[in-house]
């Protein structure tokens, strides 16, 4: 509460206006939950902190960032894994679709049939829904075969389009960057261990498979 308190304060004083209508004061909240929790923190925090991570990276001159030293006491991902997990798009590139998805997805983005919530993503023929963790409405996506057609923000509640843009940059939306090539070879390591310590087959490819979805 001291934070947020702080944070109008900060940007009245600066002429700043609120986060949500782009102004450069921006929250750096600490999660919600406790490190090895049963339970995920609340998405639009995951967002804020993303967010200021991006922002870290890509204004960092620009920035004002209001935090409780809790939420500087966590580890948070290295800059090479925030920059190598974002995806950048712009009018007229070429882009196999199926492979822009396998990207967005592999950075942390959530596949969902509509596009409502910050860090996720929806795809209906040749049109592309995202909603990056440091804008303020999602993106729309229009591909003509391979070619980028438009870029496009929209309103989430109407899904109508709105302004044009000329590029995007879309940053991973949650803080644990899972690379699944190294949880496959970690997989195959763990099988070999396990079955030279007599483990049977089912219990084996039981444990793979709870590993390789993320519920481990």
């Amino acid at each position: 509460k001291s934070a947020d308190a702080l944070l109008e304060d900060l940007a009245a004083f600066l002429g700043e206006p609120p986060p949500d209508e782009g102004g450069r004061v921006r929250p750096f909240p600490r999660p919600d939950t406790l490190p090895y929790d049963r339970h995920s923190p609340q998405p639009f925090v995951v967002a804020q902190r993303m967010d200021a991570l991006y922002r870290l990276l890509a204004e960092p001159a620009e920035l004002v960032l209001v935090a409780p030293i809790t939420a500087l006491a966590l580890r948070v991902p290295a800059r090479a894994a925030v920059r190598a997990r974002t995806v950048h798009l712009e009018v007229g590139q070429s882009i196999d679709r199926d492979a822009l998805l396998e990207q967005l997805v592999a950075a942390g983005y959530a596949r969902m049939p509509l596009v409502e919530e910050r860090g996720e993503v929806a795809v209906r023929g040749g049109i592309v829904d995202l909603f990056p963790p440091h804008r303020r409405r999602p993106v729309r996506i229009e591909l003509l075969g391979d070619e980028v057609e438009s870029i496009r923000e929209f309103d989430a509640a109407s899904q109508r389009s709105q302004e044009r843009l000329a590029h995007l940059a879309a940053p991973p939306p949650r803080e644990l960057l899972i690379d699944r090539a190294l949880l496959i070879a970690r997989g195959e390591e763990l099988r070999l261990r396990a079955e030279a310590a007599g483990a049977k087959a089912s219990e084996i490819d039981e444990l793979l498979d709870a590993l390789l979805r993320g519920h481990l």
